[in-house]
């Protein structure tokens, strides 16, 4: 899970509109305001951290749990509808967003980072179980072993089969 949390904190560099809004909302030189400018970015990261905890992890996990049973496209649909609904009570009750336009711009924002990087993770996680696959086959292939009499041309057991007359 530290890939998809990694991708989703590399998402971020390219600053969403809410946080150029509170930045533009917010001059340094304005005792009165509510939020200093220099924790805005402690709060973007804050919020980053719970955004993975509560919505991507879980996802995540369902996600690859899916595609483990059924294909690829099932199981990032379903990471993908889970995430889309596990944001909405994150963003609303846990960060406190508040309801109307700035929740949605939110949720589509935190929803198309978390779709990006839940791309990434699920098609690491499909590479991985293929490799492991492919290498548990190599294994198979080579404990298997036909009789010894066709390695070392044993008289009793001979590569042509004898005709009994």
């Amino acid at each position: 899970m530290h890939v998809s949390g990694g991708l989703l904190l590399l998402t971020f560099l390219i600053p969403p509109v809410w946080l150029l809004d509170a930045v533009g909302a917010v001059s340094p030189d304005n005792p009165s305001a509510d939020w200093p400018s220099f924790l805005l970015p402690l709060v973007l990261l804050f919020s980053i951290a719970v955004f993975h905890a509560l919505v991507q992890i879980p996802a995540g996990l369902v996600g690859s749990w899916l595609m483990a049973r059924r294909s690829a496209l099932t199981g990032y649909l379903g990471a993908l509808m889970l995430a889309a609904i596990l944001a909405v009570p994150t963003l609303v009750f846990v960060m406190g967003t508040g309801t109307g336009r700035d929740a949605l711009i939110m949720w589509a924002d935190y929803t198309g980072r978390c779709a990006l990087s839940l791309t990434v993770y699920l098609w690491f996680i499909r590479a991985r179980e293929r490799r492991r696959a492919e290498i548990g086959a190599s294994r198979r292939v080579l404990l298997y072993r036909p009789a010894a009499g066709r390695y070392y041309r044993d008289h009793m057991f001979p590569t042509r089969p004898r005709r009994w007359q």
